[in-house]
């Protein structure tokens, strides 16, 4: 059941909610927030979730904690447990305790819990966690409808040492498009070799041959967030800045900024477009034209 809930999480880092019975009209079990970010120069190694039961049920609520890392470019996280998440450096899990770990709300009810980070068995850089609510009846009755599902909010936590350190480079970067088509959008791979979370922020440029630009890019405006020593795809939605592309070379620049060093990095690569012309049925009407009258000048003689 874990993993097929987390499975589904695809590290969006948005707000959510978790339905907690299928005949709730009324809403769902929630937790606030969703995302806790923890820079420990700054905030104390603590935080707070308050859960609150908007059903029409009595439910009861156990916490726990599980560490996390990224897969398949940033979109999916991977859960580890055991010895696998014991020899993970960027675990933190074992470090963390509540004030309370078991709760009981009634419809409408709310509360409060605290998590409680042991900071100091922390290693330097980044520590990342999951706090996971399973929720069930209080009061369960053969006409009721079991709950199976978990609530989870993620925890990130950078330490306070002076040994932390930020790393990152573009991988690569591409057009995303059809064939010879300019593209509505861009990809680029962000590579994070630090130690700690990272959020790369920025901006794309496409230019022409006459260094005119043609299309513009926020890079990142979600804050979606790298893991240390993980590759992230990155997806960049284009602007055009003029009605008309000629046929020709495009050149692209990606500029980024990342980290609490404000460090920057910088890549640029070029691509053939057809630009607002589409040359390939163009292309394909004047061979067969050509053969046409080939044919016919062949036939005349």
């Amino acid at each position: 059941m874990r993993i097929l809930i987390f499975s589904i999480l695809v590290f969006l880092f948005s707000p959510f909610t978790l339905k907690a019975f299928a005949n709730t009209p009324k809403g769902a079990v929630t937790v606030a927030p969703s995302i806790i970010k923890l820079d420990l120069q700054q905030d104390k190694p603590q935080a707070a979730l308050t859960y609150t039961n908007n059903t029409d049920k009595d439910i009861e609520i156990s916490l726990s904690a599980s560490d996390f890392k990224e897969l398949e470019d940033g979109y999916k996280v991977s859960y580890l447990e055991g010895k696998d998440a014991k020899n993970y450096k960027y675990a933190l899990s074992f470090w963390i305790d509540f004030n309370k770990k078991n709760l009981s709300l009634g419809p409408g009810q709310k509360e409060e819990v605290k998590i409680l980070i042991n900071n100091k068995a922390l290693t330097p850089g980044g520590h990342y966690a999951t706090i996971l609510a399973n929720i069930s009846l209080k009061n369960r009755t053969s006409d009721n409808v079991a709950l199976q599902g978990v609530l989870s909010s993620l925890l990130f936590v950078r330490t306070n040492t002076g040994k932390e350190f930020e790393r990152a480079k573009i991988q690569s970067h591409e057009p995303v498009r059809s064939l010879f088509d300019f593209p509505d959008k861009y990809s680029f791979w962000f590579q994070n070799s630090g130690d700690t979370d990272l959020t790369p922020y920025g901006l794309i440029e496409l230019k022409d041959l006459f260094g005119r630009t043609v299309a513009q890019g926020i890079i990142n405006d979600g804050s979606l967030i790298t893991l240390p020593e993980s590759i992230r795809r990155y997806d960049i939605p284009l602007k055009k800045t003029t009605p008309f592309l000629f046929p020709g070379i495009y050149h692209t620049t990606i500029s980024i900024h990342f980290g609490k060093t404000d460090q920057k990095i910088q890549s640029s690569s070029s691509f053939f477009s057809q630009g607002s012309i589409p040359l390939i049925p163009m292309v394909a009407i004047l061979i067969i034209a050509g053969f046409i009258y080939y044919k016919k000048r062949k036939n005349t003689n």
